[in-house]
């Protein structure tokens, strides 16, 4: 859903759709490949890239919060995902984004200490 809420938000080209897709696909077949062969390293690595996305939309609220982000309104299918109000704003939906992934980090490091 995060994914969705951005593609709105930017717009992108077919092109670059496309590239998304496929880049999408690539890290399926990686990560099923890997979970096969390690479902420790493989919840382990998607908690560190949870993490990561945690750090960078705490800088990207950062960068709002002083400017240099316009925070424009928020779309429609984050509003109606999140039940935001109707004048929510990027920043309202990056906060909620932002949790989601800490949360999702978080399981995957309890999924990860499963497989000790």
């Amino acid at each position: 859903m995060h994914l969705m809420f951005f593609i709105d938000i930017a717009q992108p080209s077919w092109l670059e759709r496309a590239l998304i897709l496929f880049a999408q696909l690539v890290f399926m077949a990686y990560y099923f490949v890997l979970y096969v062969v390690s479902p420790k390293t493989a919840h382990r690595m998607i908690h560190y890239f949870e993490e990561e996305a945690v750090n960078s939309y705490t800088a990207c609220l950062a960068q709002i919060e002083v400017g240099e982000i316009e925070n424009c309104p928020a779309p429609g299918l984050a509003i109606d995902y999140y039940d935001l109000p109707a004048d929510a704003k990027l920043s309202d939906m990056i906060l909620r984004v932002r949790a989601d992934e800490q949360g999702h980090a978080d399981a995957n490091l309890t999924f990860s200490e499963g497989f000790d």
